[in-house]
């Protein structure tokens, strides 16, 4: 299996009480995320939403298609998000929020090997290309971010595999 871990910080130019009502909502990613295609619950966790399992459908900027399933383990209002992925990736997603001087800053650590075949059996060939459609699938989520809470967004990745 192919081995990933991303890191990408968005500063946001807006308070982390709102930011953090975005990306807690994942139900409403379709909506301003154009490479999330649906979210579909499929259990609801407890009251707090820990257990909470979502399945996720991607359409990536290289135009494949990827679905996992993830479940939340750790939510710390308004600053952390942590969750399991399972299916066409494993691994762990923890989105942290800070407050900064000019609103927010949003790490996203995405740690996950690959489970398709195809991506396994090209890895060593296409990983550069896998690296680059994770990041710009991160910057198209900062630009729809940016235009749905109306306001200033940037993006920055790096890879660590």
């Amino acid at each position: 299996m192919a081995h990933y871990n991303f890191i990408t910080v968005w500063d946001i130019d807006a308070p982390i009480e709102d930011v953090w009502e975005q990306l807690i909502h994942s139900e409403d990613w379709p909506q301003w995320w154009p490479a999330v295609q649906s979210v579909i619950e499929l259990e609801k966790g407890d009251e707090q939403g820990i257990g909470n399992i979502r399945e996720y459908h991607w359409k990536t900027p290289l135009s494949y298609a990827l679905s996992f399933k993830t479940r939340l383990v750790r939510i710390e209002p308004p600053i952390l998000i942590e969750g399991i992925a399972s299916g066409e990736v494993e691994g762990k997603g923890i989105w942290e929020l800070q407050s900064i001087p000019k609103g927010t800053r949003v790490h996203y650590y995405w740690t996950v090997v690959t489970t398709k075949l195809w991506m396994n059996l090209l890895a060593l060939l296409l990983k550069p290309l896998m690296e680059w459609n994770h990041n710009a699938t991160m910057r198209q989520g900062a630009q729809g971010l940016s235009q749905r809470m109306d306001t200033e967004v940037t993006c920055q990745e790096m890879a660590d595999s």
